[in-house]
């Protein structure tokens, strides 16, 4: 390490101090280990993603030209499972959710609105 101009060096006598540091020193080298694990999970959890969507890119084609002609007209698939050694698909009607949301941001709004003539 370079030094600075005008730079000294003091020498501290000081047992408890010299302890922590040594003690700090072993964990930031534990963290750093720990680091190098840590990228090397991310790039195999990265892979795995990979090889997810991959899988994701075969079987969305299959469940569209198998499902959507079952599907009533504002239904949309939710998720495709097996269950019991068979596939089960769950759907839901858009609409529905459309008017539970519609619901949900209405009493929102109006609670907010009862708030503020509560805070006058």
């Amino acid at each position: 390490m370079e030094k600075l101009p005008g730079e000294r060096e003091i020498i501290i006598v000081n047992k408890e101090l010299k302890d922590l540091l040594q003690d700090k020193a072993k964990i930031v080298e534990e963290g750093r280990k720990l680091n190098v694990d840590l990228e090397k999970l991310q790039e195999k959890l990265n892979k795995k993603a990979a090889k997810i969507q991959k899988y994701n890119e075969k079987i969305q084609p299959m469940v569209r030209e198998l499902l959507y002609p079952q599907l009533e007209e504002h239904e949309e698939l939710a998720n495709i499972d097996i269950k019991d050694q068979k596939l089960v698909v769950t759907a839901y009607d858009k609409i529905e959710e459309f008017r539970q949301n519609f619901a949900e941001s209405k009493k929102k709004a109006l609670g907010s609105e009862e708030d503020k003539k509560e805070e006058k």
